[in-house]
């Protein structure tokens, strides 16, 4: 599971009969940070992506950060994963992006 806490960290939480509730890895930056209000989005590679208020970051399954894309004035609640792994998001500046990884 993965969740925000009001200091804007976001946290991986090992949930099951036998580990509920257990810490996995915390992810915090620097110089931005991340609304308790947004909800992460997860891709199939276990990849977390989050809106900051100056950058999305994507974020690998042990905690690293894998990369951020810089866009001011994200909807946090309009974060999804498409077709391809496409992430899409509305900025403040009135338009919908589509973001993906060079291959």
């Amino acid at each position: 599971m993965y969740t925000i806490s009001s200091a804007g960290i976001l946290y991986a939480i090992l949930v099951g009969p036998e580990c509920d509730g257990i810490q996995r890895w915390k992810f915090a930056v620097e110089n931005d940070k991340f609304s308790y209000e947004v909800r992460p989005v997860v891709d199939g590679y276990g990849t977390v992506y989050v809106c900051g208020e100056n950058k999305i970051y994507a974020v690998n399954d042990n905690g690293a950060l894998k990369w951020t894309f810089p866009l001011k004035g994200v909807d946090p609640q309009t974060l999804v994963i498409g077709y391809g792994g496409i992430i899409y998001v509305c900025a403040g500046d009135g338009k919908l992006h589509a973001i993906g990884e060079k291959k």
